[in-house]
């Protein structure tokens, strides 16, 4: 990908979902390893696994739900609001 002025490269173009499809369906991970892989192991890495990387109490998270298979996107909860997909959860809270 180019910037838009055409002065150089943007960087990565693979975004997180497309990443965890791949490492489920191309790499063959399971998809709790994916799930370690995407979240857990990026936030070692960065020294904030004690704030994020895995749901915990006292941990701050976002959430991103898929299918069972791990290949389409349900739902996403970004900051305690569902944003997308909510109406397949309100019906769980009443």
């Amino acid at each position: 990908a180019m910037l838009t002025d055409g002065s150089s490269i943007a960087g990565s173009t693979l975004t997180l979902d497309v990443a965890f499809k791949r490492a489920v369906t191309v790499n063959g991970l399971t998809l709790g390893q994916a799930v370690e892989s995407l979240c857990a192991v990026p936030a070692r890495l960065l020294g904030l696994a004690d704030t994020v990387g895995s749901l915990e109490p006292g941990k701050n998270a976002d959430l991103v739900v898929v299918d069972s298979a791990g290949h389409d996107l349900v739902a996403v909860m970004r900051r305690g609001e569902w944003i997308l997909g909510a109406e397949r959860f309100d019906r769980v809270r009443r």
